[in-house]
């Protein structure tokens, strides 16, 4: 299998720094193309995968990635600088592999070139996947964090899953059991056990919180630590 993938980006230096994360994961497994400005379709030879910045104003690429499908089915990697809820909830609509934010560090990105890499290998094979062939894409991770989902059930991962989905979307990208409860209108008793499962997967962070002025009892923070 040989991967197409086109790199549309207008920063040389993160042009860059994306081929060369792409050439140490797939060596000559992948024909990069790298574009500073939206190209012209041509009849043949379109992209497996499009890496692109995204922005929650920006309908360029969303209307080029369109196109494209019409032609193929192109996967769609956002790399951007946009923090905005906005701009990734619109990148899940456009079916997005996953969600990177500039600045970002090299082993961050390999791990994302991995896993896709290792999912367009196993759909190429054709035969049927895995339960835990599909938990290595939604919850990528060192082998701590599979070990742990391993022990999981499907729904549990599931719930992982649409939890984690839920804090990301929270500013600051932290909440209370309380704040998921209310979010996702389920028991704060569920949902601390969720947050708990992704804290032991090293997922989240969990952390004491003391109110500056003395009020209240202390309580639990749950902090997303930037990948899945």
């Amino acid at each position: 299998m040989r991967l197409i993938v086109w790199i549309l980006e207008p920063d040389a230096a993160v042009a860059a720094e994306l081929t060369a994360a792409w050439r140490s994961v797939a060596g000559d497994g992948v024909i990069l193309q790298v574009f500073s400005s939206l190209p012209e379709l041509p009849e043949a030879e379109l992209p497996d995968l499009l890496v692109a910045e995204i922005d929650s104003i920006c309908v360029e690429v969303t209307e080029f990635l369109l196109r494209l499908r019409q032609q193929t089915s192109t996967d769609f990697l956002p790399v951007t600088r946009d923090h905005s809820p906005s701009s990734f909830t619109r990148a899940q609509q456009l079916g997005a592999i996953d969600y990177i934010l500039k600045p970002f560090t090299s082993r961050r990105l390999r791990r994302s070139l991995r896993r896709y890499l290792s999912l367009k290998q196993g759909l190429s094979a054709g035969c049927a996947l895995t339960q835990s062939q599909l938990d290595q894409f939604f919850f990528s991770g060192d082998s701590r964090r599979l070990s742990v989902l391993s022990s999981y059930s499907e729904a549990e991962l599931r719930h992982c899953r649409r939890v984690l989905e839920a804090l990301v979307r929270f500013p600051n990208r932290q909440c209370s059991a309380e704040d998921m409860g209310v979010s996702l209108a389920l028991s704060r008793v569920t949902d601390r056990k969720y947050l708990d499962l992704l804290a032991d997967a090293g997922y989240v962070n969990k952390v004491l919180f003391h109110n500056p002025s003395g009020a209240g009892r202390p309580r639990h923070i749950y902090q997303f630590k930037g990948d899945f």
